[in-house]
């Protein structure tokens, strides 16, 4: 479960998010570090990004997926953030290399944090799968999409390699 806590309950409240964490949280979602969004800020600051509180929760939801997010899946999730915030962030954090954006079968968006979020490399092209019997996406980490050479002048920032199909799951029914 994700909490969203607006900055004014947290002002209000002495030692704010420290007080947060453990004086209100219910105690199953309280972690033994104070600092809950340790790992969303250090992958936020490497990327040469300020953490606020939207970009730590939607990074936090992004490391947590098992799949790529739409926008909508996102805001389903984030209940407390509006559409627009939302899309706001995951621009920043394209423009900034940590999140890729591809299409699946169906023409929506969906993102995914660049799994060399923590690599000095930038480069994390790799093959995505869409069922087109339950409409998942599936990220194949390990099959890489080919380089592909241009002609001079040109520079590629992303690739979409999408293979469609039915996933094992759906093909067992």
């Amino acid at each position: 479960m994700i909490f969203h806590v607006p900055k004014s309950v947290l002002q209000i409240c002495e030692g704010g998010l420290r007080y947060f964490v453990e004086k209100v949280l219910p105690l199953q979602y309280r972690q033994k570090d104070c600092c809950m969004n340790a790992e969303e800020i250090k992958i936020l600051e490497m990327a040469g990004i300020k953490p606020t509180s939207n970009r730590i929760l939607v990074v936090r939801a992004l490391v947590e997926a098992s799949s790529p997010m739409s926008l909508i899946e996102l805001e389903t999730l984030l209940e407390t953030l509006e559409r627009s915030s939302i899309l706001r962030v995951l621009t920043v954090l394209s423009e900034h290399g940590l999140v890729h954006v591809m299409e699946d079968g169906r023409g929506v968006s969906k993102y995914e944090l660049c799994h060399s979020h923590d690599h000095s490399e930038k480069d994390d092209h790799h093959a995505h799968f869409y069922c087109e019997k339950c409409h998942r996406v599936y990220c194949f980490e390990d099959v890489t999409v080919p380089r592909i050479p241009v002609p001079d002048g040109f520079e590629i920032k992303g690739v979409n390699f999408m293979l469609k199909g039915i996933c094992p799951s759906c093909k067992a029914h």
